[in-house]
């Protein structure tokens, strides 16, 4: 039987500037399969297939989802397992927060809560075995990485469309109130 919803996150968005600074680490890094400027992105809860009754759900609570807006700064590179190259988050502790009152609130409404630890960061590639020194190398050269500040003002519902170009698209913004 073929399911039929949506693959959907619940996420901020990087703003083009902060996209076009991280396009820059591309490099011939050996092994690494580089996310596009424009699917770069923080996951704040993965949703899953999720069917359109679902999808409604999560909108309408994301709509009464209260937030201010808040900054955040990209500081420093990191992988998990060798195999997920990011970019690491200070100033996370509001996205810590939001991923836990919106874990509550999903469980509310019996959509499975996400028991994975979280850890905010912004893929930038995946790396294929094999090349666990090229990675140590590359996070060498690139340790210093320290980019300005942002103002976050706005959740983001997304869609992924695996295999495809341009995998993440935006389904709806929700601003964050004043």
């Amino acid at each position: 039987m073929e399911f039929n919803g949506k693959r959907l996150f619940i996420g901020l968005e990087l703003p083009d500037h902060q996209q076009q600074q991280l396009a820059r680490l591309t490099t011939d890094l050996p092994g690494a399969r580089w996310h596009l400027p424009q699917d770069l992105h923080i996951t704040l809860r993965f949703l899953g297939q999720t069917d359109t009754e679902s999808q409604r759900a999560v909108s309408q609570l994301l709509e009464n989802t209260t937030a201010t807006p808040f900054s955040l700064q990209i500081c420093g590179l990191g992988h998990f397992k060798q195999r997920i190259l990011w970019a690491g988050l200070t100033h996370a502790d509001p996205l810590f927060a939001l991923n836990k009152q919106l874990n509550e609130d999903l469980q509310a409404l019996n959509l499975n809560a996400d028991m994975h630890d979280y850890h905010p960061h912004i893929t930038l590639a995946r790396i294929k075995a094999g090349h666990e020194q090229a990675l140590r190398d590359y996070l060498q050269t690139h340790r210093q990485l320290n980019l300005p500040s942002w103002t976050v003002k706005h959740l983001s519902l997304f869609e992924s469309r695996l295999h495809e170009q341009g995998q993440y698209q935006v389904l709806e913004r929700y601003p964050f109130t004043d």
